[in-house]
């Protein structure tokens, strides 16, 4: 996982946040005719991508995939990480997931822990980085 929510069976993301501040971006979430969640692209790329060329955060924002608006109360009913090792790369700068509750999910789930300095967008910052865990993980699988 790469800055991920990890959560348990009956949890949600809601529950996970539950115990940590409001994310200042949270409020602003613009909400489709299907419901679908999208960041205005100032949210995107202070929050989300700060860590990246404004150009390419705002290239970033003008593609963002919206997620379902059920994202942050459906509950988990299954869990990959209980039946498999796990690998989490922590993004010690996140704006989008407070980095102590990435760091007790990936505790929770017995992950390898990879550390980096990194806004939530660390796949794009740090490509190599995340490939080379991709990679062990699946020499490890």
């Amino acid at each position: 996982m790469s800055a991920a929510f990890a959560p348990d069976v009956s949890q949600s993301v809601n529950s996970l946040l539950m115990n940590y501040p409001a994310a200042p971006w949270a409020a602003d979430l613009v909400a489709d005719d299907a419901g679908d969640l999208t960041m205005s692209e100032r949210d995107y790329v202070k929050y989300f991508a700060p860590d990246l060329w404004s150009s390419e955060a705002k290239a970033l924002s003008a593609v963002q995939v919206a997620p379902a608006g059920t994202l942050f109360a459906d509950v988990a009913v299954n869990t990959a990480w209980r039946a498999l090792p796990s690998w989490y790369v922590l993004s010690e700068d996140d704006q989008m997931i407070p980095p102590d509750l990435q760091r007790v999910m990936s505790s929770h789930i017995h992950a390898k822990v990879v550390p980096v300095k990194s806004s939530h967008s660390v796949m794009v910052s740090h490509p190599d980085l995340v490939a080379a865990v991709i990679i062990e993980a699946f020499l490890h699988r």
